[in-house]
Formats: structure tokens, C-alpha cells, sequence
């Protein structure tokens, strides 16, 4: 109770302060910055002369916490926060370093760090036993470096297909003399090399029992897929200063935090996205979903016309899947299959309603207006009065009617009446719009 009196005050005013600081668009240097000054500084007199129970520490790390990361800590993604900075270490690990020089004499029993990031590795078989900030380091490096299977290419050491008593390879004095490829282990028949035609041609005192070793290793699926590939000059240079994340060159570029986040980061689409554009053409998606918080309309309008861009829009063709004894027609013309682009554009029915909207649109701003697929579809011309159509088709297909212009016409000048009376900023905005072109007369 006398630590909630000694520091809830200060914990009070420091949240006061953070607040007025995140109204402005500080970058992430300066919340850190603003933290030690108004939250740190503040509670460290206090800390001097008292004792500060846990519960006060976690709630000024909170504090802190949300203010550096504005309150949205919670769509951050750790995981990937984390397997950033991993990476991160090891771009600035393969710039020479004085600081280097531990992890430099663990990874030379593997080779170098530049030589096993280029390997196909698993961290489970490596056969040095590496501290848990280096294994997570190898595994977030595989998340942004990606190893195409070359045959010319096709390393020896450190490979997780190549194994012996369920570990990878590694041994000096092969690599110390360039050994470093599957292709150097075959003569010009595609077979491996006998133990006389290895130290005939490396020239290398290596026990019998090493050769097996390695030999035996190699995958039979391996060596045949390599049988008929010309072995004449595999290319040897591992250590050449060409290392790509993304498009970047780690060597010569500056590798930023948000460009390893950029190539780490799996972006997926929705499959909406690829139907609609393989129709249309290329499109201005980001418009597309983001047109639809333009206006001051309720949710069932903006409900509407993202199950159409989802392709997830209740329509009969979506009820097939589960056989049921209904008809399949479409609601309007009783004629063909109902699909979306069907109900909400190639129905003569709805056909006549669109012509009917170009004609008004066409009245209100003599403009020769002409509606094609794409704009009823998604965003084209007139965003506003074919966002309410497609609504006006949806209430008509569930009410058991079919679209009619002159009650869409009645619909928009009630909508455009309850604008007026709306103090929303999309609210006036979209009032002055509709009455710029007299669209509520």
C-alpha cells in the first residue's frame, strides 16, 4: 500500500507526459529517448532511497513498453522482431570485426560463419554443439537466405543430406586443401573417385577410413542426378564477397532492419485477387479496399461490397457444393447459373438497372458516363452512387424483387437527406460531394 503511494503518482504523471508525447509523430529513436527522460528519470530519485516491490517495476515497464511501441504492442510480431535482429548479427559478423573473434574460432570447426550460411544446414545436425543464440541466428538466417540446389554447387560439408551417424561433415584438412564439392569426389564417368584416384589427384595424405567415411555418406539419389553433369571447372569460390539478401549485397549495401523484414516477411493475397484480375487486368487494389471507408455509410453497405471483392457473396452457385434440392437459377431471370459477376452485372435485369444509373450519372454530370465490369465490380467511376447500387441489388435479391431505378433514386435521396443531419467528417464530406452535383435534388 506505501509503494502504491510512493510511485503511483509518478507513474500517473509519466503516462500524462507519454500521452501528450504519442499526439506527435515521434519516430521510435525519440519515444526511446522521451522513455529515459520522462519515465526513467522520474522514478529513479524515488528508487534510490526505497525499496521497489515487483508489481511496481512491471508496472512501470508496461509503461514504457506501450509508449515506445504507441500503445500497440500487441500487433507486434516478436517472432519476427527477433529473427530480424539474428540476422542483423550475422550481416555485421561477416564485416571484420574485432569483436568477432569468439564466434570466429567456434564456427572455424565448421568452416567460417560465411562458409556454413551458405551451406544447406539443419541445426540439429550440425556436429558442434552451438549456445541457443547461435542456433536461433542459423535458423532465422534460413528464413531470408534462400539455398537453390545447384549440382555444380552441391557442398560436402555441413549438408544435412550428407550424414554419418545422423550428423553432418566437416573436416579441415579436406576443406583447408578446397574440397568443398560433391562434384570434386567424381571422375569424368560420373563415378567416385577410388581411394588411389583421390590421392592421385589431390595430392593429400588422407586415412582410408576418412575417405570411407565420406564416400559412404553420399547420398545414391545424389550421385545419379550429378552423373551427367561436366565436371571440368566446379566453382570453388565460397568465400567471394557476393552474398545476397533479397537484392541487397550485404558486403556492399547497407542491410536496414526493414529491408531483412521486407524478405523475411510472407505476404499473402486473397485469392479474390487473382480471379478479378484475371478478368480485368491489372487493378488498383489498394484503392479498391480502401474505397469503401470513403464514404459515411453503415456496415451492411461496406458488408456488401467486400463479400463481392472476397468472392465469398451468398449466391446460389455457393450452395451447390452441398447438393441441395433448390433451384440454382438466378433470382431475377430464373435463366442461368446465379454467380456473383452473374446477379450483380450480366443479368438483363440488373443490366437494365446499370443503364439506367449511367443515364442519371450522365443527367446529373453531363459527363457521357459509360459502366463497364470492372467499375461495378470494384471502384471505377461514380464510387459512391455504385456502391449504393450494388446494395440496392442486394436488399432486391433477399426482399424477392427485382433492382428497379426510380426506388434506388428514392433510397439515395433518403441517404442523402440523413447526411445533413451527421456531424462525421466523411459525413460532410460526402454531403458536400453530392451536393456539389446536386445529387440530392
Amino acid at each position: 500500500m506505501r509503494s502504491d503511494l510512493n510511485f503511483d503518482p509518478i507513474i500517473k504523471k509519466s503516462n500524462n507526459r507519454f500521452n501528450m508525447w504519442l499526439q506527435r509523430d515521434l519516430s521510435l529513436y525519440g519515444r526511446v529517448l522521451s522513455s529515459k527522460a520522462e519515465g526513467i528519470s522520474r522514478s529513479v530519485y524515488v528508487s534510490l532511497s526505497l525499496d521497489i516491490p515487483r508489481n511496481i517495476v512491471k508496472k512501470l515497464d508496461k509503461s514504457l513498453f506501450e509508449f515506445i511501441w504507441r500503445k500497440k504492442a500487441h500487433y507486434l510480431r516478436k517472432e519476427t522482431l527477433n529473427n530480424v535482429f539474428k540476422i542483423k548479427w550475422i550481416t555485421q559478423y561477416l564485416k571484420k570485426n574485432l569483436w568477432n573473434t569468439f564466434p570466429s574460432f567456434l564456427f572455424k570447426s565448421l568452416g567460417g560463419l560465411q562458409f556454413l550460411i551458405r551451406c544447406n544446414y539443419s541445426i540439429d545436425k550440425i556436429p558442434v554443439k552451438l549456445a541457443r543464440f547461435h542456433q536461433q541466428a542459423l535458423m532465422a538466417w534460413m528464413l531470408a537466405y534462400k539455398h537453390k540446389f545447384s549440382p555444380r554447387r552441391y557442398y560436402i560439408w555441413n549438408n544435412r543430406d550428407i550424414l554419418y551417424k545422423h550428423k553432418s561433415l566437416f573436416f579441415n584438412i579436406w576443406f583447408d586443401n578446397n574440397i568443398v564439392l560433391v562434384i570434386q569426389l567424381m571422375n569424368r564417368d560420373g563415378d567416385l573417385l577410388s581411394y588411389t584416384e583421390f590421392l592421385d589427384k589431390f595430392k593429400i595424405p588422407i586415412r582410408p577410413r576418412e575417405y570411407a567415411i565420406v564416400m559412404d555418406a553420399i547420398p545414391r539419389k545424389v550421385l545419379f542426378l550429378l552423373k551427367y553433369v561436366c565436371n571440368d571447372n566446379p566453382n570453388l569460390d565460397h568465400t567471394k564477397n557476393k552474398f545476397f539478401i533479397g537484392n541487397s549485397n550485404i558486403f556492399k549495401d547497407n542491410i536496414t532492419n526493414n529491408c531483412i523484414r521486407n524478405v523475411i516477411n510472407t505476404v499473402t493475397y486473397p485469392s479474390a485477387r487473382f480471379f478479378w484480375s484475371s478478368i480485368f487486368g491489372d487493378l488498383n487494389w489498394r484503392k479498391a479496399w480502401r474505397i469503401v471507408n470513403k464514404f459515411f455509410v453503415n456496415n451492411k453497405v461496406k458488408e456488401v461490397s467486400y463479400k463481392i471483392m472476397h468472392r465469398i457473396y451468398p449466391v446460389k452457385h455457393v450452395l451447390e457444393r452441398f447438393k441441395l434440392n433448390i433451384d440454382y437459377s438466378c433470382e431475377f431471370c430464373n435463366k442461368e447459373k446465379e454467380k456473383i459477376f452473374h446477379l450483380f452485372f450480366h443479368c438483363i435485369y440488373t443490366k437494365i438497372f446499370w443503364v439506367d444509373v449511367e443515364n442519371f450519372i450522365t443527367r446529373i454530370l453531363f459527363v457521357a458516363a459509360k459502366l463497364n465490369g470492372s467499375d461495378i465490380m470494384l471502384y471505377y467511376i461514380i464510387q459512391l452512387i455504385v456502391l449504393m447500387g450494388k446494395f440496392h441489388i442486394h436488399k432486391m435479391k433477399w426482399s424477392g424483387s427485382k433492382p428497379n431505378f426510380f426506388h434506388f433514386i428514392n433510397e439515395f435521396k433518403q441517404y442523402c437527406d440523413m447526411l445533413h443531419g451527421c456531424k462525421s467528417g466523411k459525413a460532410c464530406r460526402t454531403s458536400n460531394i453530392v451536393h456539389k452535383f446536386e445529387l440530392d435534388s
